[in-house]
C-alpha cells in the first residue's frame, strides 16, 4: 500500500488543526479582557458624567461670579 498521499495530508491538517487551537486560546483571554473591559468602560463612563456635572457647576458658579462682578461695576 502506498502511503505517499498520506503524507501531502498530514501537512495541510496539522496546520488547520495548530490554527484552530490557536484561534481557541485567543478567543478566551479576549472574552474575559472583554468582560472586564466592560466594567472598565461603564466605570470610565461613571466618571465622565460626574466630570461633566462638575463642569456644568463651575460654569454656572463662573457665570454668577461675572454677573456679580459687572454688577458692580455699574
Amino acid at each position: 500500500m502506498d502511503w505517499t498521499w498520506l503524507l501531502v495530508l498530514v501537512c495541510p491538517i496539522m496546520m488547520i488543526l495548530m490554527m484552530l487551537g490557536m484561534r481557541g486560546g485567543h478567543g478566551n483571554g479576549h472574552e474575559k479582557q472583554g468582560h472586564g473591559t466592560s466594567e472598565e468602560t461603564q466605570r470610565m463612563q461613571k466618571e465622565l458624567d460626574e466630570l461633566k456635572a462638575q463642569n456644568e457647576k463651575m460654569r454656572n458658579d463662573l457665570q454668577n461670579v461675572t454677573k456679580s462682578y459687572h454688577l458692580k461695576e455699574e
